[in-house]
């Protein structure tokens, strides 16, 4: 029965703690610096005393999963600086913290510096941007989606792979001199860059959900003490008021009668709406209540906003546990080696039958002549 089961896989995946492990001890037996805590012939005592414990069938990842636990902890006592080698800077709950609340800042102050006390522009770039940034991202998503699917490669923004880069500490390879830490994380980087694009992800979804509250609270704040004035002004479309009710009935018009929130305003109310009339207008609270307009906003928000984003990060939070639990490192001529060295030193030797003598060794010809000259110059004597 051979040694280790099924073919050699092109890929060894591993939870994280261990893909890390075997990692490690690949980038101390690979590397120049890596001599100075483990020589090769340790590397290849430790294949051989795994080998007395390895029953045929094994699979490659098991047997390298040992070997790797062995290989450290033989490593870790003749060096026990390897035990708190720092190996990479990232700051990743740091970034993620940064993110969301500097998001939710942005977002309110936006909004403070965006609005004119408690008027509420329908058409204002606050309100309107972060659902058009919205259908973009998700049309991208899909369109990236589609492409990875046809490809059979995962694609991600390069935003996002920056981000990932950053958080998870992953641009040590260009920065960092250290040999060890060098190659370490050479070997480390493709191994775990797409479960950090998948942590980058779940934080940027979470930072444009608290950009949204940010301009909320901005807004609900603002009305304390004041009386909402809900109206539009958009320089584009000020003499066009067909042109916003349109938009009106796309924004808001799938609302369905069971809120209870009126039908829609028409072209005359619309025109009459505009905030320079509101102003000077008395019954403007009744002609544009907020009492409807912000139920209609807090909707479309929840809509295209809140749903579509906790969906997203309940996807990214499945994918970062999947990945988390199968990383996968290169199956390379180092493994192979590895296996190759397991194989050799458990093949059977070669046995002699019973009853038969074993083959005496054959002389060597210059030896022989000289015996030969002993044995005829006794003779003479």
């Amino acid at each position: 029965m051979d040694l280790f089961s099924g073919k050699r896989p092109k890929k060894l995946r591993y939870p994280i703690a261990t893909a890390r492990l075997v990692s490690l001890v690949r980038a101390v037996e690979t590397s120049e610096d890596g001599t100075k805590h483990w020589s090769p012939e340790e590397a290849r005592e430790v294949t051989r005393e795994l080998m007395r414990e390895t029953e045929p069938g094994t699979k490659p990842a098991s047997f390298i999963e040992k070997r790797a636990a062995l290989a450290f902890s033989r490593m870790t006592k003749k060096a026990p600086s390897l035990l708190t080698m720092k190996l990479n800077y990232g700051a990743k709950t740091l970034t993620a913290l940064c993110l969301v609340v500097g998001s939710y800042l942005v977002g309110a102050f936006s909004a403070r510096l965006l609005s004119n006390g408690a008027e509420i522009n329908l058409l204002s770039p606050l309100f309107i941007a972060p659902f058009v940034w919205s259908l973009f991202v998700y049309a991208a998503l899909v369109l990236i989606g589609a492409v990875s699917i046809v490809r059979r490669r995962h694609l991600e923004f390069p935003f996002r792979t920056s981000l990932a880069k950053l958080s998870y500490g992953l641009f040590a390879p260009k920065l960092i001199t250290s040999g060890l830490r060098r190659s370490f994380l050479a070997i480390w980087t493709p191994a775990v860059l797409r479960l950090a694009q998948f942590h980058i992800a779940k934080t940027l979804h979470w930072s444009f959900l608290a950009f949204t509250a940010g301009i909320i609270t901005c807004v609900i704040v603002q009305g304390f003490g004041n009386t909402y004035l809900v109206g539009w002004s958009c320089d584009a479309l000020e003499n066009a008021p067909d042109s916003v009710e349109r938009l009106f009935n796309c924004l808001w018009g799938w609302i369905p009668a069971a809120f209870n929130l009126g039908p829609l305003p028409d072209s005359n109310t619309i025109a009459a709406m505009r905030l320079d009339r509101l102003v000077q207008n008395e019954a403007a609270a009744t002609l544009s209540p907020a009492s409807v307009w912000f139920p209609r906003l807090f909707l479309l928000y929840a809509a295209l906003i809140l749903v579509p984003r906790l969906l997203l990060i309940l996807w990214d939070t499945f994918a970062i546990r999947i990945s988390a639990g199968r990383v996968p490192l290169e199956f390379d001529e180092y493994f192979e080696r590895i296996l190759s060295e397991a194989e050799s030193s458990a093949a059977p030797k070669p046995e002699v039958a019973s009853g038969q003598q074993p083959e005496a060794p054959r002389e060597q010809p210059q030896e022989a002549a000289e015996e030969k000259k002993e044995e005829k110059k006794e003779a003479a004597d």
